[in-house]
């Protein structure tokens, strides 16, 4: 199958096999996802209300089997191609609840309706009525779990053959994820056939018919079939990647933050928007240290969400690293007086709350980024968390007390934490994983150029992943799984590959040695770019794949995947412009074409 993404000034192709995503987003909310062909029950059209996603439509397909030869995505306008030569674009409306489908030529289409609250799974009481109207038809929807009704239109001259028929429907990645159930009652609504569809929807009939005459205003137009791809390399598909990642953070910004991910993880929480505003321009990296200045500690942590009762043991590391990355010197006055006053009581809470006799600070269960395997106690990426902390408490006093501080705690961690070829994950814990290069982002001075360099040697002979990624666990741990187990949750800390992670890997091994690190950090950048276009949901930064092979079996669009592939990124582009001869070492073993046609 062919995959083609065209923007206005950049493009990228490949052809893959297996089962692909489109998605997107619009000013209301809603959001649309549709796989080739029927994958999982989280796909479809929906619509946000009050916090919370309700699904519309499970399905919009041709009725008879003609095969899929691809997906073409400009950005907003997706559209499935047939081996027919015939094509379906989808489009939502920008600032309505309406969907435009457009096909090539009149076929029979199939619509299937299953319209719940994302998470809901009602098995009765659920009532789908039909009327007509001289515009097309009206279905009013309602069960015990919504509050009220919800109503779709649909605008065609065309006749709706009804069927209004509950069936089973089954879920081959759900199943294949451990995601129970696999299989849900769908209503089958029926078959028009057509070449135009124009859908509303929303909590009331007018506001649906208002939305569907909208969405009967919109053509879409097909991209162009022939595309001038001479330059369809790494550097090209990157260009096209940054695109596309660059519109997936947006589809994720709501009033209050960003979601973490989209459809799972539409929640705003603290550590992955702080790591996600690494890839921002800097105006936004401000907004957000601002913002968590103002935030509330709780025993030296941040709050994994505003308003929850749990906190997340790196969320303070995370912003003292977005504001060295922003630049601290480069805050006002006031800011740099508020972060001095945020860091200060950071300071002094971990060190009643969360510092041990030895000096070491302590997490709790589930309190780090590899939140599903416990984790608790002393550990790597904390202890350089808190070293920065100290470092730029330094940086915005100047008193030595804190410079001796820093040096003696870096001591220890060294002394504690040193394996002789590299850093163990855990003061009980000599685990190889890659949270030895978030070590190195926050306290390079932690080991000598010497130590770092054997350090990640030996990391990436113990980590690195045929297909480019960084295994979360060695792979010649006896826990390690190589293939992603879904919500099981046994690999998803011990062996899966998380690209936020890989991204960051990248940029660490970039900053210490590009030379030396050269190859693994373009084996990272093409695996993470080819994610990005080629996998999963096309066009969108996923959150993991297995460690064995990539699949990207996670969620389709990860905010901090996203902003950490513009971050490194931005790091590359850095270089290229101090050494052009050393950037020309970067690319030029990887600037063959990359597409098979």
């Amino acid at each position: 199958m062919r995959i083609r993404h065209i923007f206005p000034t950049t493009s990228a192709r490949d052809t893959v096999s297996g089962e692909r995503a489109f998605f997107s987003r619009n000013q209301t909310g809603d959001f649309l996802y549709f796989f080739t062909t029927r994958q999982t029950r989280y796909e479809g059209w929906y619509l946000q209300q009050d916090r919370q996603f309700i699904k519309i439509i499970e399905r919009i397909g041709i009725a008879s089997p003609v095969a899929i030869s691809g997906i073409t995505t400009t950005g907003q306008c997706h559209f499935i191609e047939y081996e027919n030569s015939m094509h379906m674009g989808y489009k939502l409306v920008p600032g309505r609840s309406g969907l435009t489908v457009n096909a090539s030529q009149p076929v029979p289409i199939q619509i299937t309706l299953d319209t719940r609250a994302m998470y809901d799974q009602p098995q009765f009481g659920r009532q789908y009525k039909v009327t007509t109207d001289k515009e097309g038809y009206l279905i009013r929807y309602r069960d015990e779990t919504l509050a009220g009704p919800v109503y779709l239109h649909l605008r065609s001259t065309a006749t709706l053959q009804l069927k209004q028929e509950w069936q089973p429907q089954s879920y081959p990645r759900d199943e294949k994820r451990h995601s129970p159930p696999a299989v849900l009652y769908t209503y089958f609504l029926g078959t028009i056939t057509t070449d135009f569809l124009a859908f509303g929807a929303g909590r009331s009939a007018g506001a649906a018919r208002e939305a569907s005459l909208a969405a009967s205003k919109q053509r879409l137009q097909p991209p162009q079939t022939s595309i001038n791809y001479t330059h369809d390399t790494l550097p090209s598909h990157v260009s096209t990647a940054k695109a596309a990642v660059t519109q997936a953070l947006r589809y994720l910004q709501t009033e209050e933050g960003i979601y973490a991910g989209l459809p799972w993880f539409h929640q705003v929480w603290s550590r992955d928007e702080l790591i996600a505003s690494l890839g921002y321009s800097k105006e936004d990296q401000k907004e957000v240290i601002e913002q968590y200045l103002g935030h509330p500690l709780v025993e030296g942590e941040l709050p994994t969400y505003i308003g929850s009762g749990t906190t997340c043991a790196d969320g303070v590391g995370w912003l003292c690293l977005l504001v060295r990355e922003y630049g601290e010197q480069e805050l006002s006055q006031e800011n740099r007086e508020r972060l001095l006053r945020f860091l200060d009581t950071a300071h002094t809470q971990l060190k009643q709350y969360r510092q041990a006799g030895h000096g070491l600070i302590i997490s709790g269960h589930n309190a780090t980024w590899m939140d599903t395997i416990g984790r608790s106690g002393f550990r790597i990426e904390i202890q350089c968390m808190y070293g920065l902390l100290l470092e730029l408490l330094y940086a915005l006093t100047g008193e030595a007390a804190y410079e001796q501080e820093h040096l003696r705690f870096l001591g220890t961690v060294k002394q504690m934490f040193w394996e002789g070829s590299y850093l163990r994950d855990g003061l009980a814990d000599p685990s190889i994983r890659p949270n030895i290069f978030l070590a190195y982002l926050l306290q390079p001075a932690l080991l000598n150029r010497n130590s770092w360099q054997l350090c990640f040697d030996t990391a990436l002979s113990h980590l690195q992943a045929p297909w480019g990624g960084l295994a979360s666990l060695d792979t010649k741990n006896p826990g390690y799984q190589p293939e992603s187990t879904g919500e099981d949750n046994r690999s998803y800390h011990n062996g899966d590959s998380w690209f936020f992670i890989n991204n960051l890997a990248a940029t660490a091994l970039h900053r210490f040695d590009s030379r030396r690190y050269g190859a693994a950090v373009v084996d990272i950048l093409q695996s993470s770019t080819r994610e990005i276009l080629f996998e999963h949901m096309i066009g969108q930064p996923g959150e993991i794949s297995s460690g064995s092979q990539m699949d990207s079996y996670g969620c389709g669009i990860q905010a901090f995947s996203g902003g950490t592939y513009l971050a490194l990124l931005r790091e590359l582009e850095g270089y290229g412009k101090q050494d052009r001869d050393s950037m020309a070492f970067f690319w030029g073993p990887t600037a063959a074409s990359t597409a098979a046609n």
